[in-house]
C-alpha cells in the first residue's frame, strides 16, 4: 500500500510543472511536513534548508507581501 502511494505522489508532483502548473519551495508546507517527521537526516536537511531561507529581518516569505509573511514565519518557529 505504502509503494502504491508513493509511487502515486511522485507520478503527480513530475506533472506539477507540466500544462500551466508550477509548484515552488514553500516555508510554511515544509515546516508543517517536518512538524510531523520522525527525526531523521532528511529532517535535519529540512531544517537546514528552512534556516536557509530565513531573511536578515529574522522572518520567512515574500518581502513584498509582508501581510502573508507571519503564517510561514509561526510555522518554522514551531518546528
Amino acid at each position: 500500500m505504502t509503494d502504491i502511494l508513493i509511487s502515486d505522489m511522485r507520478r503527480l508532483v513530475k506533472g506539477l510543472g507540466n500544462a500551466g502548473g508550477l509548484m515552488t519551495p514553500s516555508v510554511y508546507d515544509t515546516a508543517q511536513v517536518l512538524r510531523h517527521a520522525p527525526l531523521t537526516e532528511d529532517v535535519s536537511k529540512g531544517v537546514s534548508w528552512l534556516i536557509e531561507q530565513q531573511r536578515a529581518d529574522g522572518g520567512w516569505g515574500d518581502v513584498f507581501g509582508p501581510q502573508a509573511r507571519d503564517v510561514p514565519r509561526l510555522a518554522a518557529m514551531l518546528t
